[in-house]
């Protein structure tokens, strides 16, 4: 959970180096939001408990390589990457342990000890 809040914390820094109030991003924010988690919790769920972490649409592979234009684009726009910098860690070790073509929910796996 706190890692939603993190997320549209770090939403909203990022648009108010462009002149863009909270209140304003905040609707369409809210359908974003909503609309990602709405289908892909279930989706995770079943994935997770069946061990087949298949997708064809956001592969860790490609979560890696994109992530870091986040990274750069929050250093370029003033505003600390410092809570996005594990996350990247953890998609390079995904990686690195071969589950490149696998789906977000493999990263449960990886985060259990």
């Amino acid at each position: 959970m706190y890692g939603m809040v993190i997320g549209v914390a770090q939403a909203f820094a990022l648009i108010r180096t462009e002149d863009v109030t909270a209140t304003e991003f905040a609707e369409p924010l809210h359908a974003w939001v909503s609309a990602m988690l709405g289908g892909m919790i279930p989706e995770m769920a079943t994935a997770i408990d069946s061990g087949q972490h298949l997708t064809d649409v956001s592969s860790l592979g490609i979560n890696q390589a994109a992530f870091r234009n986040f990274l750069a684009t929050y250093d370029d726009q003033g505003v600390s990457s410092e809570l996005f910098v594990p996350f990247q860690k953890l998609l390079d070790r995904s990686v690195e342990e071969g589950h490149a073509a696998d789906g977000l929910s493999r990263l449960a796996d990886l985060l259990t000890k």
